[in-house]
């Protein structure tokens, strides 16, 4: 962050130099896949935290608000985060009874779908923020 905030400094026209660099600069910005890198990075939604001790793709990424396929239609899932707890995604009711015995409402949401987006996972637990924290594989 603090280095985001420093390059962000070093745009502020104050000599010729800077003047330039602030002109390329903002070509670039028009560039979809620099603007879309560039919006994560200052509104902090496209941090991904290093998670150590594994390699699932999900663990340290954000959830993101597509829906979700559940056996009632399809979820959004940001409406399971109302109540500021945990949010767990999983293929399988074995979980959600698991899950409700550590941690019981509200401060975890639970909601069984038909499908996960990672091949060879059947649950997710996101953290309050949205971020993913534990993943469990299809046995």
């Amino acid at each position: 962050m603090l280095h985001n905030v420093a390059a962000q400094l070093g745009l502020t026209p104050r000599s010729h130099a800077s003047r330039a660099l602030r002109a390329v600069f903002a070509d670039l910005a028009t560039l979809p896949e620099v603007s879309k890198h560039l919006a994560g990075m200052v509104s902090g939604l496209g941090i991904r935290y290093t998670t150590y001790g594994t390699s699932h793709p999900a663990l340290g990424s954000r959830l993101t608000d597509e829906d979700v396929a559940t056996e009632g239609g399809p979820l959004r899932p940001s409406t399971l985060f109302r109540d500021g707890g945990f949010v767990l995604l999983t293929t399988t009711p074995a979980h959600i009874e698991a899950a409700r015995a550590y941690a019981p409402s509200p401060r975890l949401a639970t909601q069984l779908v038909t499908s996960l987006p990672w091949p060879g996972t059947e649950a997710i637990l996101y953290r309050p923020d949205g971020y993913a924290c534990w993943t469990a594989p299809t046995w």
